[in-house]
């Protein structure tokens, strides 16, 4: 699955809705490095961590009933947090391929 800013933007941020673990697992680029997230299912969302960095998708209309082999493109919001020194919300689009 992966966010794009846009329809036809390439993908910021990389998730697996059940990794290997059973969880979540993310990864996103920040400052040219790409930064492994570990995550969990929270408040209709996922929830990608690495301190101090925590990034909170939400796909408009949840994650339940989706599909993580191939859903159609949805409408999402991305927060993320850098500890208390950064908070910052963007509009874009979640989908998962198969």
């Amino acid at each position: 699955c992966h966010f794009r800013y846009t329809t036809s933007g390439k993908p910021v941020l990389a998730l697996e809705p059940q990794s290997a673990e059973g969880e979540p697992a993310g990864v996103a680029k920040m400052k040219g490095d790409l930064l492994a997230l570990d995550g969990r299912v929270a408040d209709q969302g996922y929830v990608l961590t690495a301190e101090p960095v925590a990034i909170t998708l939400v796909p408009d209309g949840g994650v339940a009933g989706l599909d993580p082999v191939g859903s159609d493109r949805l409408e999402a919001t991305v927060v993320l947090e850098i500890e208390e020194e950064l908070r910052v919300g963007y509009r874009g689009y979640f989908q998962c391929t198969g």
